[in-house]
């Protein structure tokens, strides 16, 4: 996998025994064009990941809506070169797997 030292000052939580993760999907590029990547932040270590995964990748997309239940991230919808998807993908983070 690829890691990215993060650009943003995180903030810190009382305890310190436990790991907060992020995930962003798709979005677009500094050329302006639609994605399809995936990376995790580890906000411990402050760095992005491209984590290796399995499975077919979704449609690059933006503007797409995303939440998590459990161990897997929902994508809904998004547009791609003025087409609007009205889809759901699935990606289980344990496995590391779009179905």
């Amino acid at each position: 996998s690829t890691s990215l030292h993060a650009n943003t000052l995180l903030p810190s939580y009382p305890g310190g025994s436990h790991t907060c993760i992020k995930l962003d999907f798709g979005g677009k590029d500094l050329k302006n064009k639609s994605s399809d990547s995936l990376y995790v932040l580890h906000t411990v270590r402050k760095e992005w990941n491209k984590p290796s995964i399995q499975g077919l990748l979704p449609a690059p997309r933006h503007s797409h809506a995303a939440c998590v239940i459990g161990t897997t991230m929902y994508i809904f919808g998004g547009q791609f070169n003025g087409y609007y998807f009205n889809d759901v993908c699935s990606f289980d983070m344990k496995s590391r797997k779009y179905p």
